[in-house]
């Protein structure tokens, strides 16, 4: 029995996160690149719980870079939502990111 071999190449095209951009300020998250990377940031929500189908749309989710700019954004929010009649809701999350370089060899083999 004879067996025979075809050779096939495999392109993948992956879209990856490198980095993100403050939703106050535009700074980039990180701001260096080149290393291993611990870089802390913001993701804050908003939203309400009233009635009918816009809670769902009301949903904003923003990444944030620094603390400065999470109480430039909150003072922002409590005083328009300050005197409404309608519920709201503010989730503040810190989020560590790893920032992986271009440079970093997968060391995982197929």
């Amino acid at each position: 029995m004879s067996e025979q071999y075809k050779v096939i190449e495999k392109i993948e095209k992956r879209s990856v996160v490198v980095g993100r951009v403050c939703d106050i300020c535009g700074r980039p998250i990180p701001p260096s690149f080149g290393t291993w990377e611990l870089k802390p940031y913001y993701r804050i929500t908003t939203g309400h719980y009233d009635w009918g189908n816009d809670s769902c749309d009301s949903v904003e989710t923003l990444d944030v870079c620094s603390p400065a700019c999470a109480i430039e954004f909150v003072s922002e929010y409590l005083n328009e939502r300050y005197d409404s009649r309608n519920s709201s809701y503010l989730n503040i999350e810190h989020i560590n990111f790893w920032f992986i370089p271009d440079n970093a060899k997968n060391e995982v083999e197929e």
